[in-house]
């Protein structure tokens, strides 16, 4: 399946995504590689702060460091009208790969980031949640 790297697509630029982590140089390396997808950010270092700002904001992507309690932000999602898709980032821990995805994240991302690699995650995300994930794989 190919996802494009970038995407030229305003419905994508409208989109905003969510970033949980205590560690800044995750939010910062986020930051950087998801910039040319033109997304809006919004960064949470607790999973206090992240459900907070989930009440106060509508998000099409969260991504949550696995060490927060990600398992929680699934369940009040599971509460939520059309929820986000939620990305666990983490070190490589196939345990923890095919829990999340089973409990129904969207994916999960190893650390240390890879551009090419976040930005396919995202970008397969925010194309789906938009109804625009087939379209842009065909092209």
């Amino acid at each position: 399946m190919h996802i494009p790297d970038r995407v030229d697509n305003p419905s994508l630029s409208s989109q905003h995504l969510l970033s949980v982590s205590p560690f800044r140089e995750d939010h910062e390396t986020l930051r950087l590689f998801v910039q040319p997808l033109k997304v809006l950010i919004t960064e949470a270092c607790s999973r206090r702060d992240a459900l907070w700002s989930m009440v106060n904001q509508r998000f099409s992507l969260i991504l949550c460091e696995a060490h927060l309690d990600w398992k929680d932000i699934l369940s009040y999602l599971a509460e939520v009208l059309d929820p986000p898709h939620l990305v666990i980032t983490s070190c490589m821990d196939e345990r923890l790969w095919a829990e999340a995805l089973n409990l129904g994240s969207w994916d999960v991302l190893v650390k240390p980031f890879e551009s090419a690699e976040v930005r396919r995650v995202v970008t397969s995300a925010l194309l789906h949640r938009r109804g625009l994930l087939g379209r842009a794989i065909a092209a």
